[in-house]
């Protein structure tokens, strides 16, 4: 960014769309991947409760046969 020079225009920036667009790219990649590992990491907590809600279940039917 840099700012343009003039009486009228002294408090605007000026964005250089050639030279944010990579920044830009860049962290739309890192959000990419983020999501992708929350997703990942989602699935695997989603797959842990199943298994515990099993496990849960199992307790206590053997605690009504007893």
């Amino acid at each position: 960014m840099s700012k343009h020079h003039g009486s009228e225009y002294d408090s605007l920036l000026v964005i250089n769309k050639d030279e944010i667009i990579p920044y830009i790219t860049k962290a739309i990649q890192e959000q990419d991947e983020k999501i992708t590992s929350l997703e990942r990491e989602k699935q695997n907590l989603r797959a842990t409760v199943e298994e515990l809600l099993k496990r849960i279940e199992k307790l206590e039917s053997r605690e009504e046969l007893e």
